[in-house]
């Protein structure tokens, strides 16, 4: 497989996995009821902000789209294959991001909902840039 083919899986089932879950979660929990203990567990919680600041749904898809460029030309100009691992990161940031973005689109919020104790409530696309980020950098050494 390819290295763009194995991104594109890894992305598709990625951002599948994410819109799907964020379903069953503004279907079945309450927004703001912890669903866990001492901060731990599900929260249902829709984040209006982007990671750094503000972000219209109309920019999340620019930034998006740039960012998927990027990452489709880095992998099919490189001099030797990437490994399947950088490739398999590549695909899950994608793909993470992805899913962010379609929350934006569709509903005008990214819906987070994994309580996880002092950190800010997250999503699995948060939680598949950033395993995706750390693949990428552990396979390319």
């Amino acid at each position: 497989m390819t290295a763009v083919l194995l991104a594109t899986a890894v992305a598709a089932l990625t951002a599948a996995a994410d819109v799907g879950s964020k379903r069953v979660v503004v279907a079945r929990l309450v927004e703001g009821r912890l669903y866990g203990a001492r901060g731990w567990g599900l929260r249902r919680a829709h984040n209006r902000r982007g990671a750094v600041a503000p972000l219209s749904p109309r920019y999340a898809v620019v930034a998006w789209a740039v960012c998927a460029a990027g990452i489709v030309w880095l992998l099919a100009t490189r001099t030797r294959p990437p490994s399947p691992l950088v490739s398999a990161g590549f695909g899950l940031a994608l793909g993470g991001a992805a899913g962010n973005v379609a929350g934006r689109l569709t509903g005008g919020a990214v819906v987070d909902f994994v309580a996880a104790g002092p950190w800010p409530v997250f999503n699995l696309a948060d939680a598949a840039m950033v395993a995706g980020i750390a693949l990428s950098v552990a396979g390319a050494r």
